[in-house]
């Protein structure tokens, strides 16, 4: 038998911890997050923007040791 809340006790029902919202199986996370992102203000758009240009350029800076390794014989 499934579980079926609305079968328990208005106390018991009280003590549940709330539900998520039912999340849309159409729904792609791309799409989830263009919606997210839509809903940003434009100040936190600005920092995340700021913060994700800090972090390409800490991750995409050459490194006295790049080039590529030799191979061992």
């Amino acid at each position: 038998m499934a579980y079926d809340p609305s079968t328990l006790s208005p106390a018991r029902q009280a003590n549940q911890p709330p539900r998520p919202p039912a999340l849309s199986s159409n729904i792609s996370p791309a799409l989830a997050i263009a919606e997210a992102w839509k809903k940003e203000s434009r100040d936190n758009q600005e920092k995340w923007r700021t913060e994700d240009a800090k972090l390409r350029v800490h991750f995409t800076q050459s490194r006295p040791d790049s080039g590529k390794k030799k191979a061992k014989m």
